[in-house]
């Protein structure tokens, strides 16, 4: 069972996120912001972070940049979500760390392979 640490400013995803976890077996945290995801992540070390990359406080970008630099968050893998129809932000978030990149909506199985895949 792995805890994975969902950062997202949009109600309805959390709820989804929430609810495919408990479909999928495992346990969640929700955030709905990016200074909330930050201070979840260092004080919970969720086996994986999935990671909105439109938020209203900090862009999702610097929030990885953050995780990236935290002595407790380095090494958990971050996977990027977004609506976005930009063609650059798959390569733009790999290059800045993310393990993957997943457009939303995110379906069931995308999730369950991105958690199969990198939360250890």
């Amino acid at each position: 069972m792995a805890l994975i640490l969902f950062i997202d400013d949009d109600l309805g995803s959390r709820v989804l996120y929430d609810k495919a976890c408990l479909i999928l077996g495992h346990r969640s945290i929700l955030a709905d912001s990016g200074k909330q995801g930050l201070a979840l992540a260092g004080e919970c070390q969720p086996n994986l972070i999935v990671l909105d990359l439109s938020l209203p406080d900090l862009d999702g970008l610097h929030v990885l940049s953050q995780l990236r630099q935290g002595n407790r968050t380095a090494n958990i893998p971050v996977v990027i979500v977004s609506a976005g129809t930009s063609e650059q932000d798959p390569q733009i978030s790999q290059a800045a760390g993310a393990a993957a990149y997943l457009n939303k909506p995110v379906g069931l199985n995308a999730l369950q392979h991105a958690i199969d895949h990198f939360a250890n």
